[in-house]
């Protein structure tokens, strides 16, 4: 959140405005990958916080995998 404090948990997906560097190496939906980028949190609409991601990098395929629940 925005007061400092963070949290960890597993996400199914995270939303990033520029995918094009994903595309270039071929990646398509439902590929497991591993890369970088830049976090940063914004408001959405309703006010609400989350958190997206920019100016990815390092982008490679890996196998596919299940995150543990």
């Amino acid at each position: 959140n925005l007061n400092g404090n963070f949290e960890t948990k597993a996400e199914t997906h995270i939303w990033m405005p520029d995918c094009e560097a994903f595309r270039s190496i071929g990646v398509q939906e439902g590929n497991c990958v591993q890369f970088k980028a830049i976090a940063y949190f914004y408001q959405r609409q309703n006010g609400s916080i989350d958190i997206s991601l920019r100016a990815p990098h390092l982008i490679k395929l890996v196998k596919k995998y299940h995150l543990p629940k």
